[in-house]
């Protein structure tokens, strides 16, 4: 996002924040007006904020961590407990020791049975700290970050305190809680947020509940790695499809440690990848190797567009060929081709900054010549199924927990004029599933699930919208 302000650490005694005591706290991705702006923008405040956290790490020590699982009948103040500390005392609840990682962070369960969890800073000066709240799990080595359930923070809920404040939790991650669930790469449920700590001795206290919900954090952290967060932001704003860079780089621009936004002044990244590009462009390259001396992000945004460009318009010049062979006499590939082979050499000529109408014009072509002229295609309907993208916590539990929203439908196409319809307007609330069409292409059978607790079922209507009716029924018991 443009760059936000948000309130940001300390507030008054009690659960009342106040305005005044509110500091701003601003988001590590910042999207701007292109891609490579975001991306630039973005890894200056990334790499400012990672300077400051390892200065702020330098300066405190931090002490033992412990943890208390308070009873209906034993009542914990926070307020009180980072004022005074966890001195045992008749009737209170009982503190235990808990072990640390060596990164000093606690080391809790998947699913914490302690409520809160306490430790001492000390500081031999006054710095902010980011902690790191999330649920976070790891099967055999590999990470993922199942789908938003609420997650998102307030800045009035009450999840951290220090020195008898409240924290305020504006989350340096926030407004993203959208992002599909295979970008997230790593993380779950995570809340970053500043903590303010004064010189001496400061006393932290994090509840690991969030609300009613018990265990909501299982991960206290304060050292946090937040790139692979800022790259699935970056991929929800700009599309792999609509911006080929993202489509094109390797792996090694993603790495956590040592990749793009890790790397410093000196464009390593995105020399290697000019020179695969060119060389793989061969003679099309010409125009992106004159420029190699005056490497930079914008060059690499270029050489992306102009291969993946090229790779469409050789695409559609061979769909072409084919058709005209297998269409003689009905499909204009003369045409088409000599059209298709001048935009390839406009697209040569223009290779440094290839005009928004020029490859609008590929586009138009590509239509023109695969659908609309198409003998295969053109005057058809196509028939599909519109619903939300399943967000599970694992791939083979789609149907169970991969459901989260609700709505869709079973449409038509008409390639002719691009006008949709559906079939069946009154099961728009629950979400279709697979389908297949009748050897008549008459009639429809379809899985659908309404929204309430009940599996799917098949249904079948027709393709004009009449005679709907359910197929299978739920088991009698």
């Amino acid at each position: 996002m443009t760059m936000r302000r948000a309130g940001i650490m300390a507030g008054a005694v009690g659960v009342i924040l106040t305005a005044e005591l509110l500091g701003a706290q601003e988001q590590l991705y910042e999207k701007q007006p292109s891609l490579q702006q975001t991306m630039l923008a973005t890894r200056v405040k990334l790499q400012q904020w990672q300077a400051a956290q390892e200065d702020a790490r330098r300066a405190i020590k931090a002490g033992t961590w412990h943890r208390v699982k308070s009873g209906d009948k034993e009542k914990l103040d926070p307020l009180a407990v980072t004022q005074r500390g966890i001195a045992a005392k008749q009737g209170g609840p009982r503190w235990t020791k808990c072990a640390s990682d060596p990164s000093g962070n606690p080391a809790l369960a998947n699913k914490p049975t302690e409520d809160y969890v306490f430790t001492t800073f000390t500081a031999t000066k006054p710095v902010t700290l980011t902690l790191e709240l999330s649920r976070h799990e790891r099967f055999g080595g590999f990470a993922y970050r199942p789908p938003p359930s609420g997650a998102g923070v307030k800045p009035t809920d009450a999840l951290v305190w220090v020195n008898g404040k409240q924290v305020a939790l504006h989350n340096r991650l926030a407004g993203y809680e959208r992002v599909p669930v295979a970008k997230r790469r790593g993380w779950h449920e995570a809340v970053l947020v500043d903590v303010t700590l004064n010189a001496g001795e400061n006393r932290l206290l994090v509840a690991l509940g969030k609300g009613s919900q018990k265990s909501w954090f299982n991960t206290v952290r304060i050292a946090s790695q937040p790139t692979p967060t800022l790259w699935a932001m970056i991929e929800h704003d700009f599309p792999r499809e609509r911006h080929r860079l993202l489509e094109q780089v390797d792996f090694s621009w993603f790495e956590p440690a040592s990749g793009w936004f890790a790397q410093g002044a000196e464009p390593k990244l995105e020399k290697q990848f000019l020179d695969e590009t060119t060389a793989a462009l061969g003679a099309d390259g010409a125009a992106i190797r004159a420029q190699r001396d005056k490497c930079s992000l914008d060059l690499c945004v270029t050489a992306a567009e102009l291969r993946a460009s090229l790779r469409d318009v050789d695409a559609l010049i061979a769909a072409t060929k084919e058709l005209h062979g297998a269409f003689p006499g009905r499909y204009p590939g003369e045409r088409l081709l000599a059209r298709a082979g001048d935009l390839r050499q406009q697209l040569l000529a223009k290779a440094d900054a290839p005009s928004k109408q020029l490859l609008r014009e590929i586009q138009n072509l590509q239509r023109e010549a695969l659908v609309a002229e198409n003998p295969l295609l053109a005057g058809k309907k196509l028939l599909f199924v519109k619903r939300h993208s399943y967000d599970s916590d694992h791939y083979y539990d789609e149907y169970n927990q991969g459901i989260k929203r609700f709505g869709g439908a079973l449409s038509l196409l008409s390639l002719a004029d691009g006008t949709v319809t559906d079939i069946a307007p009154q099961l728009g609330d629950g979400i279709f599933d697979r389908y297949d069409l009748s050897f008549d292409a008459k009639r429809i059978l379809f899985n659908y699930k309404p929204p309430k607790p009940q599996g799917f079922r098949v249904f079948e209507i027709g393709v004009d919208g009449r005679g709907l009716r359910q197929v299978t029924q739920p088991p009698a018991d």
